[in-house]
């Protein structure tokens, strides 16, 4: 795990360190709030539902955004219930090609975990359940369609990973529409 935490720290520090030397002055600093909405997927036989995805930060004029990752994510199967609540720190970095904005992002921080099973009969209708809180972090990216200089559309996949979620590791797979406001 440590290796992992070095090489995200790494990773982070280097893109902070090239952004001022590939990205062209744009001007347009200021805070931002991306959001997303669709499929997630968790792995190891895990459920299939829905997250949603919140990130409210601040872009600076060279098209790195610092930002915080709040979030949902649930799923259901077979009359077991998964759900995770993210609060991540990170950043993402957006590359203008004229409309069209791809962008990548990377956060750190930590998930509530949550998994409920059905009511066990002969315990009155008792659901045990366990919840945890995790280290957890998310990398992917996405492309939007900037319909003017304040709003754009598009989509995103981000690939999870929650360490030591119930005596393993977890991951999970959110994908789905994606919008930006930029204020």
């Amino acid at each position: 795990m440590k290796t992992l935490i070095r090489t995200v720290v790494l990773t982070a520090s280097l893109l902070l360190l090239a952004t001022p030397a590939v990205a062209q002055e744009r001007g347009n600093a200021g805070f931002n709030l991306d959001a997303d909405i669709g499929l997630a997927q968790f792995f190891n036989g895990g459920p299939t539902g829905f997250g949603v995805n919140v990130r409210p930060g601040y872009r600076l004029s060279n098209g790195l955004a610092l930002e915080v990752n709040l979030g949902y994510h649930t799923g259901s199967k077979g009359g077991v219930s998964q759900s995770v609540i993210p609060f991540l720190l990170g950043a993402s970095y957006g590359f203008d090609v004229g409309s069209i904005r791809p962008f990548v992002g990377a956060h750190l921080g930590l998930a509530a975990l949550r998994v409920k099973i059905p009511a066990i009969e002969g315990f009155f209708g008792f659901s045990p359940s366990a919840t945890t809180t995790q280290l957890a972090f998310n990398i992917g990216g996405g492309v939007d369609y900037m319909l003017n200089d304040k709003i754009g559309v598009g989509g995103s996949v981000y690939f999870w990973n929650f360490f030591g979620s119930f005596g393993g590791s977890g991951q999970m797979l959110n994908a789905g529409a994606h919008a930006i406001f930029q204020f």
